[in-house]
């Protein structure tokens, strides 16, 4: 494909998944306190994320709290990447 970055394709970068939610929290709902331990951890490894060459893949994680506002703020999703798109 034009433009893409040497190497294997970004959905195959991470061979398993990082964040095994489920098996944390079967029914998708958790605690307060831990979900705050849980997206903390899941940011933490957003960021540490890199490409096959060892580049930083997410510029930034923004939490919904961050830019959500109005009564329908709950419904985004919890966090929300700025990739970095340096194809050079």
């Amino acid at each position: 494909m034009k433009g893409s970055p040497p190497g294997p394709p970004p959905s195959q970068w991470i061979r398993k998944n990082p964040y095994p939610l489920r098996e944390q929290v079967p029914t998708g709902t958790c605690q307060a306190r831990q979900g705050r331990e849980i997206r903390d951890k899941v940011k933490e490894q957003l960021l540490a994320l890199k490409d096959p060459e060892g580049n930083q893949v997410i510029r930034r994680v923004f939490e919904k709290e961050e830019i959500y506002r109005g009564p329908f703020a709950e419904s985004g999703p919890d966090m929300v990447c700025i990739l970095i798109l340096d194809m050079t």
